[in-house]
């Protein structure tokens, strides 16, 4: 079938509006997508909303301020994201049907490829009650930018009336609505010729009855920038996006953060730009972001992706970090050279990488990296070593593992299609966590269980407790809080960036070809799920308190003071003559960044290796002025450390603190030991009592023991909490 190009039939193919319609009712709807039971996924409370509705919404609105459509129509709109909240076609449909005066479009919008089949589901169930249906997203736009034809589940969805678009619609939008109301939807529109240049384009805008369904509600999106200018195979970004970077202007992005700052509190953004380190007007957006931090008092904070090289951009960490900037997510795929160079990310230099991380965490900024498992040389053991490498040698904070998918638009599903390789038709499972073709080195299902096993090793409790403990004093309660979300999303075995707390299974709404149970046989299914759900989220309570009390005693004062003296002895040493700058920077920066975070007295320790270390580089320089400014740096150190003693940490979280939070974190210290540094003592003790309750022999069980430590466990419990809910205030009056 030809694509439709523009979006408009020939001119006198339907001259006339529809009759009697005054009310537009625009229905903008992400669907979500089926688990492995045909249930679709949905949270009482999710975790990231959806760019794609914030944009669409900000567009519609525009058209209905500016009465683009005409004086007399009126424009309502509806967001629907099904990851929080209901898609009731029927409820929908009879709505539409009582008010004839209302014409309602449905828009699918922003679907990727797992989201197609639920899409296609709904698309056809609102197709039976005649309602003008479009679908747009990543699936559409891919599939058509690579392969010539439609497929099989597409040409369904055209032969039932519904109307699928290719491309960006800022440009287009209102022509799309327009014909909407004229009748004349086509089957296909074909935007992706021309970009829409994004500089005077609305601003993404996050409706405050959306967020009310989201953990956080202060959060807000912002694509600043679209494209990428890189080649890597496994990437549809290219090839809807294009490879030409188009961008927003920096002063409209200004009068919607200021705009929504003051009207709905929003004070943390995440620029959704696939590379915003690639974005021509990343400073002239961080300017912004520092202006209104410094000039007036918003305690705005961001997050943004960037790539691997972003590190080496004059200024980009230092501006960043001013702005506000508290955590950046990085492509970093693959510590595999082989892997990085089979794929065509040629960008990614693995050498790199501890450069880079290091200079992120320098700045006080904590480190996300996506990684993906089942490139052409991985197998089980490779991997296992690489994610081992990737938390002890690289260091990053945080990382998400994917499986490797073959999605349309990119060129590795081009290839596969054109060889004729095995590909899974389920597009259901194309959502990075589930196999969809054979591997070579992997027999089937152990890719999977490959991916499952680099998620349970890389948070496990060590090394947690390891990034905590290294972890920034502005960014610990942020990291802590995104394990939490992380780990309770692998209970349920979701991939945390499509979940969100409090799983909702709806009886009646499954898959078609599944079997709809009755409600005491779906009782019976969901009541051991929530059992199940309910004991991983109780154990996981406590392994987290278990962290925090392992890492809750960092000397945050003593720690910036170190690293302050970590900077001055990596340029004494650096600047001396005769030596190789490379060799000397790089392990200079493997060694204060393995030795960041950790007291005076391990660091001062390990200065004499750093001073034999530097005489294998050059044995013949005499090193009297290095050993002149090391033992005045001691001498600062143990000046450091008498000043602290004097300084208790009651002071400083009054300092710090409103009333209520200083009282409320002031209970939480008291009703924990100083000298508590863990639970396991508990642990064992609980272990105990419960295997002689299990084996009757109760009168084991000392009654005073059991009284005294039940009430020690509630009191470390409590102040958890409560250390846990006041984080946030800290962490704003800290970035602020």
């Amino acid at each position: 079938m030809p694509l439709v190009g523009g979006g408009h039939l020939p001119e006198g193919s339907d001259g006339q509006a529809r009759q009697g319609i005054r009310r537009l009712h625009v229905y903008l709807i992400k669907p979500s997508k089926y688990d492995d039971d045909g249930y679709v996924i949905r949270y009482v409370r999710g975790v990231l909303p959806s760019n794609t509705l914030a944009c669409l919404a900000s567009l519609t609105d525009d058209l209905r301020t500016g009465h683009a459509l005409g004086e007399s129509l009126s424009i309502e709109m509806t967001i629907l994201d099904e990851t929080v909240q209901k898609v009731d076609v029927d409820a929908i449909a009879r709505r539409a049907r009582r008010r004839s005066d209302t014409l309602t479009v449905i828009a699918l919008a922003g679907v990727q490829t797992n989201q197609f089949p639920r899409a296609s589901d709904l698309a056809l169930r609102f197709r039976t009650h005649g309602l003008p249906v479009l679908i747009g997203g990543f699936h559409v736009s891919g599939w058509l930018a690579l392969m010539e034809h439609l497929p099989d589940h597409m040409q369904v969805l055209v032969d039932q009336g519904v109307t699928l678009v290719r491309g960006e619609v800022e440009d287009s939008w209102e022509s799309i609505l327009r014909d909407a109301l004229h009748d004349r939807l086509p089957p296909i529109y074909d935007f992706s010729k021309r970009k829409p240049d994004l500089t005077h384009q609305p601003i993404p805008r996050v409706p405050s009855d959306y967020m009310r369904r989201f953990v956080f509600r202060k959060f807000g999106t912002i694509d600043a920038g679209r494209g990428c200018p890189f080649d890597c195979s496994f990437c549809t970004i290219i090839n809807v996006q294009g490879r030409e970077m188009r961008h927003r202007s920096a002063g409209l992005i200004e009068e919607r953060i200021r705009h929504d700052y003051h009207a709905m509190g929003v004070n943390f953004y995440f620029f959704t730009d696939d590379n915003f380190a690639r974005n021509k007007n990343w400073e002239a957006i961080m300017d912004v972001l520092v202006r209104l931090r410094r000039d007036e008092g918003m305690k705005l904070q961001f997050m943004m992706q960037v790539d691997v090289q972003s590190y080496k951009i004059p200024g980009f960490i230092a501006k960043a970090k001013e702005a506000g900037c508290s955590n950046v997510f990085i492509g970093m795929e693959s510590i595999n050279p082989k892997n990085l160079e089979a794929v065509g990310k040629t960008q990614n230099q693995v050498e790199d990488f501890k450069n880079l991380i290091a200079a992120w965490h320098n700045a006080g900024i904590f480190t996300h990296v996506g990684y993906i498992v089942g490139f052409p040389h991985d197998t089980p053991e490779s991997v296992r070593e690489d994610v081992r490498r990737l938390a002890e040698e690289v260091k990053v904070d945080m990382a998400s593992f994917f499986i490797l998918v073959p999605l349309p638009g990119s060129l590795d599903h081009k290839r596969m299609v054109e060889r004729g390789d095995a590909m899974d038709s389920d597009h259901n499972k194309y959502d990075s966590f589930h196999e969809t073709f054979p591997h070579p080195n992997f027999p089937p299902g152990e890719l999977e269980r490959t991916y499952r096993e680099a998620w349970a090793s890389f948070y496990g409790p060590k090394n947690m407790e390891a990034v905590l403990f290294r972890a920034h004093r502005g960014t610990y309660w942020d990291i802590l809080k995104n394990y939490f979300w992380y780990k309770n999303a692998l209970i349920d075995g979701q991939h945390p960036m499509i979940s969100g707390f409090f799983r909702i299974k709806d009886r009646t709404d499954r898959r078609p070809g599944y079997a709809v149970d009755g409600r005491w046989a779906h009782l019976k299914r969901r009541i051991p799920e929530w059992i199940r759900h309910a004991r991983g989220v109780w154990r996981l309570l406590f392994e987290m308190e278990e962290v925090w009390l392992q890492t809750r005693r960092q000397a945050w004062q003593r720690i910036e003071f170190v690293k302050e003296l970590q900077h001055r002895v990596a340029n004494l040493l650096i600047q001396i003559r005769g030596i190789d700058y490379r060799d000397a920077r790089q392990w200079l920066i493997d060694t204060l960044h393995q030795f960041r975070g950790k007291d005076a007295l391990e660091f001062r320790q390990h200065l004499d290796l750093m001073l034999r270390r530097m005489r294998e580089f050059d044995a013949k320089r005499a090193l009297t002025s290095i050993a002149e400014h090391i033992s005045a740096i001691q001498q600062q150190i143990e000046v450091q450390e008498r000043l602290k003693a004097c300084t208790t940490s009651a002071s400083r979280m009054k300092a710090k603190l409103a009333s209520f939070v200083k009282s409320a974190t002031r209970q939480a210290v008291r009703v924990v030991s100083p000298r508590t540094t863990s639970r396991e003592p508990l642990a064992r003790f609980w272990d105990r009592t419960i295997a002689n309750l299990k084996r009757g022999k109760v009168f084991r069980i000392n009654p005073v023991l059991f009284a005294y430590n039940f009430v020690r466990d509630v009191r470390l419990f409590v102040a958890f909490v409560i250390h846990l809910a006041v984080a946030g205030i800290r962490r704003d009056r800290l970035h602020g």
